[in-house]
């Protein structure tokens, strides 16, 4: 595996935005998504695709927890995504970002200065 190039982060990206106005989350929470991935896989540089494909949407349940105020249920995020990554390993990927950003969600984004 290559690692992640911009085009497959360009496609990850899409299915992020999707994923959160499919649940209503807010741009708030969409780009603290796009800021926790990233983090991620800079903390993270051997990932493989499929990987940073469930980090993608994992970032998404994070933030629509941290920023969105909402929430998003695992269930209903794995069925959404067809079931291509189950409830379990999206919460199990949700411990294993918060572990490699040390529990630090809160960092400026471009959101922030727009």
């Amino acid at each position: 595996d290559a690692g992640v190039t911009p085009g497959i982060r360009h496609q990850i990206a899409d299915a992020m935005l999707q994923t959160c106005e499919s649940f209503e989350c807010n741009i708030e929470a969409f780009a603290a998504a796009i800021t926790i991935l990233d983090r991620f896989i800079a903390a993270s540089p051997s990932l493989h695709t499929s990987d940073v494909s469930l980090a993608g949407f994992t970032a998404v349940y994070i933030a629509a927890k941290h920023v969105g105020g909402r929430g998003i249920r695992a269930v209903a995020l794995s069925s959404f995504i067809r079931n291509i990554f189950s409830a379990d390993e999206i919460r199990r990927c949700e411990f294993a970002i918060l572990d490699a950003l040390d529990w630090r969600l809160e960092t400026p984004n471009p959101h922030h200065y727009l």
